[in-house]
C-alpha cells in the first residue's frame, strides 16, 4: 500500500481527503500518467477550469474524454460545451447544441468554423429538424468530402428534404467544382426520381465527350431507362455511339428527334441506314406517298429505289413519277460519265500498247571495235592471252545488240 492510499484511509474529513487526492493527481500528472491523473481529479473539488487547463494542450486526448464524462455526470452542459470548444471538439459542440434543441446555434457555429466534415455523422438528424438552414450552411462552408455523406443522404426519403439535398449537390457540382463520380451519379438518380425536367440540362452541361463526363454513362443509362427518361436515354445511347438503338428509341416518341439523331453520324453509309429506319417507321404499312417524298427532300442520301420496297406492289407509279424520273436522270448522267471514263481508258490502253510495240523493235547495233557510247560503261574488248578459250569462229566480227534504254521492258515482254 502506498503513501497516498494510507493517507486516504487516515483522512479525518472530506477536506483532508480532497487535499490527498489533489496531491496524488498532481503526482500522476507529473509522472505523465495522464489518464490516471484525470480519473483522480474527477473525485476532487478543484475548479473545472483549472483542471482543464492542465490537460488542454496534451497530445494524448484520452484524459480529456474522462473529463468530459465527469462534466456530463455533473449535468453541466454549459461547461461541457465550453470545454469542447476549447478542445476544438466540433462534433461534441454540435451534439450539445442538438441535445438542447438549439438548431440555430448549430448553424451559426458550423458556419463560423467552416468545418463541414464534423457534421457528417449527424447530418440526417439535422436534415430532419433543420433542413433548409442546413443546406444553406453547407453551401456557405468550404468544400467537404461529400462522398462520405452519401450513405446518410441516400436513406432520406422525405420530399422536402430531398429538395434540400438536391440544392446542396447542385451547389457542390456547379459552384464548388465537385468531380466525384459517386456524387454525380447520386444527383442524376435524384433527378430521375424527383426532378426529371433537370436531367437534360445536367447531361448537356457535362458535354458530349464520353471521356470527360463525371458520371458513369452505363449507370446513368440504366437509371434513365428505369425511370422512362427517354430523351436522356437517347442522349446517352448517342454518347456511347449506339446510333441504331438511339434512333429506334427516339422513333417511339418523337420522329423529328429521331431524324436529328439519324443525321448526326459522319459515316454516310451509317447515316443512310439510320434514315432507312426512319423511312420504314414512317412509310411501311401506311403507303403514305407524301411522307416518302418529304423524306427524299430531307435526306439527300435516300433514293426513291430505297423507299419503293416499303410500298405494296399495287401502288400507283404515277405518284412517284417525278422522283423516279429524277433518279433515272441521275443514273443516266452517271452512266454517261462512266462511258466517257471508259473511252479515255481505252485510248490510254491503245497508246500503251503502241509504245510497248515500239520498244520491242527498238535496238542499236555496234561492232566490237566501236567505242562504247556510254563513258561509264566498261569497254567491249576482244579475248586475249594464252589462257583464253579460242572462239568458236575464228576472227569473225562479233556483233553485239545493246538494248540500253529498254532493257527492263524487253525482259518483261520477251518471256
Amino acid at each position: 500500500m502506498g503513501y497516498y492510499e494510507m493517507a486516504e484511509i487516515h483522512a479525518v474529513d472530506n477536506d483532508s481527503l480532497y487535499k490527498v487526492l489533489e496531491s496524488k493527481a498532481l503526482k500522476a500528472f507529473e509522472d505523465k500518467k495522464y489518464v490516471e491523473a484525470a480519473e483522480i481529479y474527477a473525485d476532487t473539488e478543484l475548479a473545472f477550469e483549472k483542471v482543464c487547463l492542465q490537460f488542454i494542450d496534451l497530445e494524448d486526448k484520452r484524459p480529456i474524454i474522462t473529463i468530459q464524462k465527469l462534466i456530463a455526470q455533473h449535468a453541466d452542459p454549459h461547461n461541457l460545451a465550453q470545454f469542447a470548444i476549447a478542445n476544438e471538439d466540433y462534433q461534441e459542440v454540435i451534439e450539445q447544441h442538438i441535445s438542447a434543441e438549439k438548431y440555430l446555434d448549430v448553424s451559426i457555429y458550423c458556419r463560423s468554423k467552416k468545418t463541414l466534415n464534423c457534421i457528417i455523422s449527424i447530418v440526417r438528424f439535422l436534415l430532419n429538424n433543420f433542413p433548409k438552414r442546413l443546406s444553406r450552411l453547407m453551401a456557405q462552408g468550404r468544400k467537404p468530402d461529400i462522398s462520405k455523406l452519401i450513405p446518410t443522404l441516400i436513406t432520406i426519403e422525405s420530399p422536402a428534404h430531398i429538395i434540400e439535398i438536391i440544392k446542396y449537390l447542385e451547389y457542390a457540382i456547379y459552384n464548388l467544382g465537385e468531380t466525384n463520380q459517386a456524387i454525380h451519379n447520386f444527383l442524376l438518380r435524384l433527378y430521375c426520381e424527383h426532378q426529371p425536367e433537370k436531367i437534360m440540362k445536367y447531361l448537356e452541361n457535362e458535354g458530349t465527350d464520353s471521356t470527360l463526363v463525371h458520371y458513369d454513362i452505363y449507370y446513368a443509362l440504366s437509371v434513365c431507362l428505369d425511370y422512362q427518361a427517354k430523351t436522356a436515354s437517347v442522349f446517352l445511347y448517342c454518347l456511347l455511339e449506339l446510333w441504331p438503338t438511339a434512333v429506334d428509341l427516339a422513333l417511339e416518341f418523337d420522329v423529328k428527334f429521331a431524324k436529328e439523331i439519324a443525321s448526326k453520324p459522319k459515316d454516310e453509309e451509317l447515316k443512310s441506314n439510320l434514315w432507312l429506319k426512319v423511312a420504314c417507321h414512317e412509310i411501311k404499312d401506311k403507303t403514305d406517298v407524301k411522307k416518302a417524298l418529304e423524306l427524299l427532300e430531307e435526306c439527300d442520301l435516300l433514293k426513291i429505289e430505297d423507299l419503293l420496297p416499303f410500298f405494296s406492289d399495287f401502288e400507283r407509279i404515277d405518284d412517284f413519277k417525278e422522283p423516279i424520273c429524277k433518279s433515272l436522270k441521275e443514273y443516266n448522267q452517271k452512266i454517261q460519265e462512266l462511258q466517257h471514263d471508259m473511252e479515255e481508258c481505252s485510248k490510254q490502253a491503245d497508246r500503251v500498247r503502241n509504245d510497248l510495240q515500239n520498244i520491242r523493235t527498238r535496238c542499236i547495233r555496234i561492232d566490237a571495235n566501236d567505242a562504247t557510247r556510254d563513258p561509264a560503261a566498261p569497254p567491249i574488248a576482244k579475248p586475249a592471252g594464252p589462257n583464253k578459250r579460242p572462239p568458236t569462229k575464228q576472227h569473225t566480227p562479233q556483233k553485239v545488240a545493246l538494248f540500253a534504254d529498254c532493257f527492263k521492258v524487253t525482259r518483261i515482254f520477251s518471256t
